[in-house]
């Protein structure tokens, strides 16, 4: 192994397991894993600097590996701070339909669904728009994963 190659210590902040010189977790990894490839709802809490976002980062490219859509949006950092509730649903529906690389006018779909709540719009978008199985993951510093599987098994369940 060269310099190049060799993995490097970081200490503190997000670790890339591809980079970084990073312990697998065996066993919370592959639970983690496991969990999220069935459609599985799963959420990760724990104090800080313990390793969740590390954790996100080894299992999302497994997950992506073994054929699962992966959409990771940064709340705080991808959305800022919209002026109405309407603008912050647009930005997610936005955020999420450019990282599936859906081919979607959102304006247009936006305002063709006219007549129902903001909300509403979010779930008709997960239902008829993506059309994939979605599972949130959540931590503690308002970052919320979206994993997207094949299709939607069972239409009155978007977690």
């Amino acid at each position: 192994m060269t310099d190049q190659t060799q993995p490097r210590l970081q200490v503190g902040g997000q670790i890339d397991p591809r980079k970084h010189l990073y312990i697998v977790r065996t066993d919370i990894e592959d639970q983690v894993f496991e969990l999220l490839r069935r459609g599985e709802y799963c959420n990760i809490l724990s104090s800080r600097q313990v390793g969740k976002s590390s954790l996100r980062n080894s299992v999302g490219p497994r997950l992506q590996a073994s054929g699962v859509r992966v959409v990771d949006l940064d709340i705080v950092g991808n959305l800022g701070t919209p002026s109405t509730a309407t603008e912050w649903y647009q930005g997610l529906v936005n955020c999420i339909a450019w990282q599936l690389r859906l081919e979607l006018d959102i304006k247009a779909w936006w305002d063709q669904a006219a007549g129902i709540t903001a909300n509403e719009k979010l779930t008709e978008f997960f239902r008829v728009v993506v059309n994939f199985d979605v599972i949130a993951w959540f931590t503690h510093n308002a970052k919320l994963r979206l994993i997207a599987n094949c299709r939607l098994r069972d239409h009155s369940r978007i977690t």
